[in-house]
This record gives C-alpha cells, structure tokens and sequence, in this order.
C-alpha cells in the first residue's frame, strides 16, 4: 500500500511517494516517485508553473497552408508574372494587382467564401507578413481593382482588353521552364 511521506531538507518540505511490503516477515518502505515540494496546504505539493502559463498570447493567425501556398505561388513567380503583364502604378503600401490576384487564390483554396469576406479573412493569416504589405491594404476594393486589370477597357481605343491568355501562356512557360 502506497502513501505520501514527508522529507524535511533545510527549510524546504519534499513529498514522496512511498510504499510499504514485507520482506522476511519484516515490513519495509521503498520509494516510489517524487512528487514535488510541499505547498501550502500540507501534504500537497506546490502547483508546478510552466512556461507556457506564464505566457500571454496576444493573437494568432493561420500560417501553415497559407506559408506552403505562397511559396509555391513564389516559386512559380505568379504575382511577379501578374504584375508584369497587367499595367499597374506602383503606390507605397499598396499590394500589386499580383499580390491581391495571389492572395485571392490562396483564399479560394484554403477558405473558399464569399470575395466579400476576403477583407476580414487576409488579417487572420500570415499573408500579410509573407507578402510584405500592410493588412488595411487588403480591402475589397483593392481585390475587384486588380481583378479589373486582369480584363479592363483600354482607354485609347474603348476596347475590351483581355489579358487572361497571356498570364496562362507565361504561366505555363515558367512552369515548364522549371519542372
């Protein structure tokens, strides 16, 4: 039968766990496992504090798939290949037409919702910081804005421009290029 013994060492009260059995006729007591210092109610040991407890999450967001996506998406250069086909003013803190078109695409397969859920979803993941750009800069705007850069009216000649064929013949390229 097992009990709980206490070990007095300097000022400090150690608990054990011990038991006792007979050997020869004679009762003896083995130790079982160590079981913490004493806390402040006797006989029960100190709660053990971890590292973890002492820490204070100040938010998450979701990495793994979206990490995994986006460096496919680089590898492949796809927002790069974007940028490039579809015109574009560059504004600091403002994502390309490539980064939203990217970010867009990654949000189909990983969280396929509404494009108007798009601006809420981009914050709670780690695109923001992989791609370099600010999280208010996502904005639903900013999504149709690069979607119409993809196919929009050429100012000049008032005619529907399409750029589609050309993104996929240059995607197609760089992937065979590299496969």
């Amino acid at each position: 039968m097992s009990f709980v013994a206490r070990r007095r060492v300097g000022d400090r009260v150690y608990l054990e766990e011990r038991e006792s059995y007979r050997e020869n006729g004679k009762v003896k007591v083995r130790f079982l496992r160590y079981l913490g210092v004493e806390g402040e109610v006797k006989g029960r040991p100190e709660k053990v504090r971890h590292l973890l407890d002492r820490l204070q999450p100040t938010g998450s967001s979701r990495a793994g798939d979206v990490s995994l996506l986006w460096a496919l998406a680089q590898d492949l250069r796809i927002p790069q290949t974007i940028d490039r086909i579809c015109p574009h003013r560059s504004r600091e803190g403002a994502a390309t037409p490539g980064v939203l078109l990217t970010v867009w695409a990654i949000n189909r397969v990983v969280h396929p919702e509404s494009a108007t859920q798009l601006e809420r979803w981009t914050p709670t993941t780690d695109l923001p910081r992989l791609s370099g750009v600010p999280p208010e800069a996502f904005t639903k705007d900013a999504f149709l804005f690069a979607l119409d850069k993809v196919c929009d009216e050429d100012p000049n000649t008032a005619r529907l421009v399409d750029r589609t064929d050309a993104l996929e013949e240059e995607l197609y390229r760089h992937w065979r290029a590299t496969h």
